[in-house]
């Protein structure tokens, strides 16, 4: 009878770890969902942030563009 109460126990501690090491996967697996969403968010905004850049840099080149058009005139208006 010792042996089957010796088995018991054991079978028992092996029951609380395997019970222990699903709660540990279960977190793992929900920090890497709030990781990969973290990463998606993060990604969106540097996309934002490339596109709002390009804007910037079309606005930056048309202005340059005309002020260069309105010297060229101002220019020729001198001559």
């Amino acid at each position: 009878m010792k042996a089957v109460d010796r088995n018991a126990k054991v079978m028992d501690r092996t029951a609380k770890e395997v019970d222990r090491n699903a709660k540990a996967t279960d977190r793992t697996t929900k920090a890497v969902d709030r990781n990969a969403k973290a990463t998606d968010r993060t990604t969106k905004a540097v996309d934002r942030n490339a596109k709002a850049t390009d804007r910037t840099t079309k606005a930056t080149d048309r202005t340059v563009k005309a002020e260069d058009n309105m010297l060229y005139r101002s220019m020729i208006a001198l001559d």
